[in-house]
């Protein structure tokens, strides 16, 4: 099987991804991105939180943000 790509924005550069105004994340939601990109960069991370916790919004929002 090939490797995947690892410049994600070379696969779909237009994708336009943003948080609808309406979407209020948790205070632990928005403290994973955070720690995700402390420290200026991420290459990867996993978000590991319990079952109706909100891993979709954190992964939307942690993507948003890479763009």
């Amino acid at each position: 099987m090939p490797a995947g790509p690892t410049n994600f924005a070379e696969v779909n550069p237009d994708l336009d991804m943003e948080l609808k105004p309406q979407a209020q994340p948790r205070p632990y939601q928005e403290k994973s991105p955070r720690k995700m990109f402390g420290n200026g960069s991420a290459r990867s991370g996993i978000i590991v939180l319990p079952s109706g916790a909100g891993k979709s919004l954190v992964g939307v929002s942690a993507a948003s943000r890479i763009k």
